[in-house]
C-alpha cells in the first residue's frame, strides 16, 4: 500500500485507522451517560421522541443519492494539481447535494403532522409540542448534508483527523443535547436549537478547512455533468435508502403503534449499540479510498490484501465488543438503566448486538465492490432486499413487538453479509486477473462472526465465571491480533 499511495498519505492511512478507532469512543460514552439521564430527567416517552430525531440525523448519512460517495471517488482519482478537474467534481457536486437536501427536506415536511398525530395518540405530556420539535429537527436537513458532502471532499484526501474529531465531537454533542439543556434550564423543546447551533459550529470548522476548494474557479456549469452524477448516484441511492430501512424502519413502525415506553426498551439498547457503527464506518471510509485506487491502479494484490486486513480488523473489534455485551448484557443493564431494563431489554441486546457484527462487517465487502464499480448491481439488489424487509418486519414487529424487530435486525444483517461476500467473490473473479478470492474465501469470512454464538452459553453462569472467561478471551485476543499482524499490515 506504501508504493501505491506514497509514504505520506501511506502514514495518514495508518495513523487515521487507529485515529478514527479513538475518536468514535468518545460519542459512545456520551451515549452511555445520556440514554439513562434522558431517561430519567424527561422520561421514557421524551427520551424516544429526541431518540427518533436524532435518528432522523444520522439516517441522513444515507439519502445523499452517492453524490458524496461519488465525489469522494473521483477527487481520490484525479490528480492534486489538476485543478480544472477538481473545480468540475467539487462545484458540481456541491451543487447536486444543495438539491437534493431541499428535496429531503420539503419530503419529509409534508407526513410530519400525520405522523405525529399516530406517535402522540396516548402521549401523557401535552406541553411539549412534538410536531414543532421535528420540524426544527427537519429544516436543518441541508446544513447536515453539507457537512457529510464536506466530509467526503476532505476525506478523498486523506485528511481523517480532521472528520474523524470533527464528526466524533458533533455527534458528542448531540448525544449531549438534554443533559446541555437541563444544565442551561432550557425546555426539552430548545433540544433541535441546540442541534442547530452545533451544527452550525461544526460547519464553520469543515468550511475553512476546504477553503482550498472553494476557492477553486466556479467552472462553466454542464447540465449533462450534473445529470450524470445524479444518475450515477442514482444506483447508490437505492443502497442508501435500502440501509436506512434496514436500520431505522423497525423504531418508527414500533414507535406508529403508540407504545413509547415499548419503543424505549429498544431504543435504550439500540441507541448505544449503534454507536459502534461509528467504527466500523470510520474505517470503511478509511479503506475505501485505498481501494479505489488500488483498482483504478491494477493492483489486485494489495486490494484483497487490505480487505482482508480491513475485514478482520473490524471483526477483532467488534467481535471483543459483542462478547462482551452478550456475557455481561443483564448486569450492565441493571448498572445502566435499572432492573426495569435488566428484565426487558437483556434479550433484545444480544440479538442485535450480533446483528451489528454481522452489519458491521458487511461494510468492507459493500466499499470494495463499490471501488470495483458494482453500484448498479448491488443498488438494485438493495433496493428489493430493503422492499422484502419492511414486510418481514412489520410481521415481526405485529407478532412480537420490540423483540420482533430485533430478530428481524438479526436476520437481515445476516443473509446481507452472506451476499455481499459471495458477490464480491464472484465479481472480483472476473474483474481482476487473479481468483483471489474463491468462494471458500468468502464462506470463512462469512462463518466467522457464527463464533460470537458460544458468547450466549455463558450468559447464565455466575458473574465469577464470566470475568474469568472474559480474561482468557482477552488473552487469546491479543495473542491473535498479534500472531496475525493486523495493524502492521496496514
Amino acid at each position: 500500500m506504501k508504493s501505491v499511495l506514497g509514504t505520506q498519505n501511506y502514514r495518514k492511512v495508518k495513523t487515521a485507522i487507529l485515529q478514527n478507532v479513538l475518536w468514535q469512543l468518545i460519542p459512545i460514552l456520551a451515549a452511555l451517560v445520556s440514554v439513562p439521564y434522558t431517561i430519567s430527567v424527561f422520561g421514557k416517552e421524551l427520551f424516544s421522541i429526541y431518540a427518533l430525531a436524532v435518528a432522523y440525523i444520522v439516517g441522513l448519512n444515507y439519502l445523499h443519492m452517492g453524490v458524496a460517495t461519488n465525489v469522494n471517488r473521483d477527487l481520490a482519482a484525479t490528480e492534486e494539481t489538476n485543478k480544472v478537474a477538481q473545480a468540475e467534481i467539487f462545484w458540481t457536486g456541491l451543487l447536486a447535494m444543495g438539491a437534493i437536501s431541499l428535496v429531503i427536506m420539503l419530503i419529509f415536511l409534508l407526513p410530519i403532522n400525520e405522523y405525529v398525530g399516530h406517535l402522540t395518540a396516548e402521549f401523557s405530556d401535552k406541553s411539549t409540542d412534538i410536531e414543532q420539535f421535528f420540524r426544527l429537527v427537519v429544516y436543518q436537513s441541508p446544513i447536515v448534508m453539507l457537512l457529510i458532502y464536506l466530509r467526503a471532499v476532505l476525506e478523498s484526501r486523506v485528511r481523517f483527523s480532521i472528520t474523524a474529531s470533527n464528526r466524533a465531537l458533533l455527534n458528542t454533542a448531540l448525544l449531549g443535547t438534554p443533559v446541555f439543556a437541563t444544565a442551561l434550564d432550557f425546555s426539552f423543546q430548545a433540544i433541535p436549537i441546540l442541534f442547530l447551533i452545533f451544527h452550525l459550529i461544526s460547519t464553520c470548522y469543515l468550511i475553512f478547512n476546504c477553503w482550498n476548494y472553494f476557492k477553486l474557479p466556479f467552472p462553466i456549469f454542464r447540465l449533462n455533468k450534473f445529470i450524470s452524477m445524479l444518475k450515477t448516484g442514482g444506483s447508490l441511492t437505492f443502497m442508501s435508502l435500502a440501509v436506512l430501512v434496514f436500520l431505522y424502519f423497525d423504531r418508527y413502525v414500533l414507535s406508529s403503534q403508540g407504545d413509547l415506553e415499548e419503543v424505549a426498551y429498544f431504543l435504550a439498547p439500540f441507541d448505544v449499540l449503534a454507536r459502534i457503527s461509528f467504527i466500523y464506518g470510520s474505517i470503511g471510509a478509511v479503506f475505501f479510498p485505498v481501494f479505489s485506487k488500488l483498482y483504478s491502479r491494477g493492483d489486485d494484490l494489495q486490494f484483497m490484501k487490505m480487505y482482508d486486513v480491513s475485514y478482520w480488523l473490524i471483526f477483532s473489534i467488534l467481535g471483543f465488543i459483542s462478547y462482551i455485551v452478550i456475557s455481561f448484557s443483564g448486569d450492565l443493564l441493571g448498572l445502566w438503566l435499572g432492573a426495569d431494563f435488566r428484565d426487558k431489554s437483556a434479550s433484545i441486546m444480544n440479538i442485535l448486538v450480533i446483528g451489528i457484527l454481522f452489519t458491521g462487517l458487511s461494510t468492507i465487502p459493500s466499499r470494495a465492490l463499490i471501488a470495483l464499480r458494482q453500484e448498479s448491481l448491488l443498488g438494485y439488489a438493495y433496493l428489493g432486499a430493503g422492499i422484502l424487509y419492511m414486510g418481514f418486519s412489520f410481521i415481526l414487529i405485529k407478532k412480537n413487538g420490540a423483540v420482533g424487530a430485533a430478530y428481524a435486525f438479526f436476520a437481515r444483517s445476516i443473509i446481507e453479509l452472506a451476499f455481499l461476500n459471495w458477490l464480491l467473490s464472484y465479481k472480483s473473479r472476473r474483474l481482476m486477473r487473479a481468483n483471489l478470492y474463491r468462494l471458500t474465501k468468502a464462506f470463512k469470512y462469512f462463518s466467522a462472526p457464527f463464533a460470537l454464538f458460544f458468547a450466549l452459553l455463558v450468559v447464565d453462569l455466575s458473574l465469577a465465571i464470566r470475568i474469568f472467561i472474559l480474561l482468557i478471551s482477552s488473552i487469546f485476543f491479543i495473542v491473535y491480533v498479534r500472531h496475525t499482524r493486523l495493524i502492521s499490515q496496514v
